[in-house]
């Protein structure tokens, strides 16, 4: 198990889009870490976007995206994301 990363707290967020998100709305994850010397926080949005091909489900995963835009950062909070 890695001790690197100790969780400080996690939730759900845009729970009122979670048609949108495919029936799971994102999850809000703070991780608390040491880099050297200095303890640091970092938060995680944790997505699952809605699959399928089709025009309603793009449509969905457009809705979702737009509500991503709207989940409140830190000030000093960077995005990065993977595929």
């Amino acid at each position: 198990m890695n001790k690197r990363f100790a969780i400080g707290r996690a939730r759900l967020v845009l729970t009122d889009q979670a048609f949108a998100f495919g029936g799971r709305p994102p999850m809000e994850v703070t991780l608390h870490f040491t880099e050297g010397q200095t303890a640091r926080t970092m938060v995680v949005l944790v997505v699952h976007l809605k699959a399928m091909s089709d025009a309603a489900s793009y449509d969905r995963r457009v809705t979702s995206a737009k509500a991503l835009k709207t989940v409140p950062r830190q000030p000093s909070t960077q995005a990065s994301w993977s595929r």
